[in-house]
């Protein structure tokens, strides 16, 4: 992993870290039960996107050599997400949307990094 790709990765993470405190709070103040849900949405999403990166990478490196791989961590994380999106539906339809609002609570870092680009 090049140097540029792990700078972004660690300010990504310090402002997911924020906007999910924040915003995890504000779920944990008003609905306690969907705070779970919208933690792992969050971290989810986290997840896929230090894989998509890193296989992005690699792949870009070997010049296409790891295609399968790629392939395969591909259906891996998507099956991941599918799953873990089925099983918040344990807390009902509201569950559901929290791992949803989680999930796509990381955009909020992404706008976040992209402002403050040093």
């Amino acid at each position: 992993m090049n140097y540029e790709l792990s700078s972004f990765l660690k300010k990504l993470l310090l402002y997911d870290l924020f906007a999910g405190l924040g915003i995890g709070l504000i779920v944990l103040i008003l609905k306690g039960q969907y705070f779970f849900p919208f933690l792992i949405g969050l971290t989810i999403a986290l997840v896929n996107l230090i894989f998509n990166a890193v296989s992005t990478c690699n792949t870009f490196k070997s010049q296409g050599r790891t295609r399968k791989l790629s392939i395969i961590t591909k259906i891996l994380r998507i099956t991941v997400v599918a799953f873990l999106g089925v099983y918040t539906y344990r807390f009902g339809a509201g569950g559901v949307l929290a791992y949803i609002g989680g999930y796509t609570c990381q955009f909020i870092g992404l706008i976040l990094y992209g402002i403050n680009i040093d």
